[in-house]
Formats: C-alpha cells, sequence, structure tokens
C-alpha cells in the first residue's frame, strides 16, 4: 500500500509538471502494483493510460516499455493470447529501433508466451532468435536464459537429446553467476525430466 501511494503521489507531481515520459513511467509502476495486488481492470486502465502517451508521443523505446509491462500483466491473468500479441508487438519495435537487448527480451517474453499457449515449434523459434541475440551480445546470462527456455520448448516438442544439452548448459552459466534461484529451478526442471522418461 505504501509504495502505491508513493507512486500514485509522484504521478500527480508528474502530471502537474506535464511530464508525459514520466507520467508513462509512473503509470506502468501503479500498474504493475495493482496487477500483483489482483486488481486486474485497475492495472489495465492505467497501462491503457500509459500506452496512449507513448503513442502521442511517437516514442518507441517507451512504448516498448509499456507493451513489456502489459505483456506481463495480461501472462499474470492467464491471458497468454493477449500477452503473445503484446510481446509480439514489442518485437515489431524493438527492430525497428534496433535495440538488440530490447528483442532479446521481447523474443524471450514472446516465445514464452507461445510455450504457454502449447505452440512450442513457434516458441522454439523465438527462443533460437534470442539466442542469436544473446550471442551477438556476448552476454552469458541472456545466453543461460534463452538456452533454459529451449530446452523446455525441445521438452515439450518430445527432443529429450535436444533439450538436456540447453538445460545443462544453462544450469553451468546459472552457477558460475551465482544465480541459486535459476539454478534451483533448472535443477528441478532436468529432474523432472529424467524422472518422466522423456
Amino acid at each position: 500500500a505504501g509504495r502505491l501511494a508513493a507512486y500514485r503521489a509522484a504521478l500527480d507531481i508528474a502530471r502537474a509538471l506535464d511530464m508525459p515520459a514520466r507520467q508513462a513511467l509512473l503509470l506502468c509502476a501503479v500498474g504493475k502494483v495493482l496487477s500483483a495486488q489482483g486488481d486486474a481492470h485497475a492495472a489495465e486502465a492505467h497501462f491503457e493510460q500509459a500506452h496512449q502517451i507513448a503513442r502521442d508521443r511517437d516514442d518507441a523505446f517507451l512504448l516498448g516499455f509499456v507493451l513489456e509491462h502489459q505483456g506481463y500483466h495480461a501472462q499474470s491473468t492467464g491471458d497468454f493470447a493477449a500477452a503473445r500479441d503484446y510481446f509480439a508487438q514489442e518485437v515489431e519495435l524493438a527492430r525497428t529501433i534496433d535495440d538488440a537487448e530490447t528483442q532479446f527480451y521481447a523474443l524471450l517474453n514472446y516465445g514464452s508466451a507461445e510455450h504457454d499457449l502449447q505452440q512450442y515449434a513457434s516458441a522454439l523459434e523465438h527462443h533460437q532468435q534470442a539466442l542469436a541475440l544473446a550471442h551477438e551480445l556476448a552476454n552469458p546470462i541472456l545466453t543461460a536464459l534463452a538456452l533454459q527456455s529451449m530446452g523446455e520448448d525441445h521438452a515439450r516438442l518430445g527432443h529429450p537429446d535436444e533439450a538436456q544439452p540447453c538445460l545443462q548448459e544453462a544450469l553451468n552459466i546459472f552457477r558460475e553467476s551465482g544465480m541459486q534461484a535459476k539454478v534451483r529451478e533448472v535443477e528441478n526442471y532436468l529432474n523432472a525430466l529424467d524422472g518422466s522418461g522423456q
């Protein structure tokens, strides 16, 4: 409640000072808290306002930021088709502004939404594109995130021989990076995979 009040106060100040870009960022911050509290309708209204500001300003970076928040919110409410559409828009936007890291996360999220929709082949394709960008950026953490997603796609497609090395490489990178939560997540997935006989 304290965080929500602080964001709303900051939003009022941004409106009073006529700072639209700051307003859009704060509308997303308020929307994110409302989404976490389960107030989907109010969250969506805030994201829509932010979306409108970004479009009115023709600010591609800002619009990408808003689309990502809209996608995460849609995922959290179980509306994976809407999430896929938001992330697909973000992918196109990131290509337009030629921002590799934004494009990476958009592709990763796009693939994850497709995975949730059981569109595993398409998810794998987008996660492979994300991996290529991670290599381009020479970023091991992004590489591991893409490999983890690819491993899960392969597992769902019934390709254990492709899934295992992806997941194992992701696990090694997460271990080296000290990312214990991700280590446990991938270990649990690998154990489940071994146990299922896939």
